[in-house]
C-alpha cells in the first residue's frame, strides 16, 4: 500500500475515518496514519493488486495497490491507490449490482470481501482475484487487470464461481 514492499493493514475507526498501519517487515506495524477523513464507517475494505491507473479508473495499471470497498450505503467501489497507502477519491469507480446476480437491490448481502491475489493463474502484472461471501454462498472472481471491460453498467462478474453454499 505505502510502497515500501511490506504488507500493510487498513482499518476504520469508531468515527468512520480510514487508517493505515504500515507493516515493518517483521510482523509489526507503525502507528496509525489517517488516510480517509470520514464516510468509511461500516465499510468492507479489501486491497491487493493494481486494478486502476492513478489518473482515472479506466487508465492502465500504474503499479499502485488499489482498494475494493463496500460502503455502508451497500455500493461497491474500486478506488485507485496513490502509492503511499491512501485511496484516491476521484478515481473511484462504482460496480453496479447486476439484477441477475441475486434478488438483492445492491451489494448488501456481502459479509466479507477479500482480494487474495492471483486465483486464476493469470500472471499478468497487477492481476488480482476477489472473493466474497454472503449468508448463503461464497464466490470467487478473477479480477480484470484494468477496468476497461468493467463499466458501471456491466461489472465483470460472468467469470465468478460459486465456491460453497450455506456458509
Amino acid at each position: 500500500m505505502n510502497g515500501d514492499g511490506y504488507a500493510d493493514i487498513v482499518a476504520t475507526d469508531k468515527d468512520g475515518k480510514l487508517r493505515l498501519y504500515a507493516g515493518d517487515g517483521t510482523g509489526g506495524h507503525s502507528a496509525a496514519q489517517f488516510i480517509g477523513t470520514s464516510g468509511w464507517g461500516d465499510a468492507l475494505i479489501a486491497h491487493r493488486g493494481d486494478l486502476t491507473g492513478f489518473t482515472n479508473a479506466g487508465a492502465a495499471p500504474d503499479g499502485y495497490e488499489d482498494y475494493v470497498v463496500r460502503l455502508a450505503d451497500n455500493k461497491l467501489y474500486i478506488y485507485g491507490g496513490d502509492g503511499r497507502g491512501a485511496p484516491v477519491y476521484y478515481t473511484r469507480h462504482e460496480l453496479v449490482h447486476p439484477p441477475s446476480l441475486d434478488d438483492a437491490p445492491d451489494w448488501r448481502r456481502i459479509r466479507q470481501l477479500t482480494l487474495p491475489g492471483d486465483i486464476d493463474k493469470n500472471t499478468t502484472e497487477g492481476h488480482a482475484g476477489a472473493t466474497t461471501s454472503s449468508p448463503s454462498s461464497a464466490w470467487t472472481m478473477p479480477a480484470p487487470t484494468r477496468l476497461s471491460g468493467c463499466t458501471p453498467e456491466t461489472p465483470s462478474l460472468a467469470a465468478r464461481t460459486r465456491a460453497s453454499r450455506s456458509i
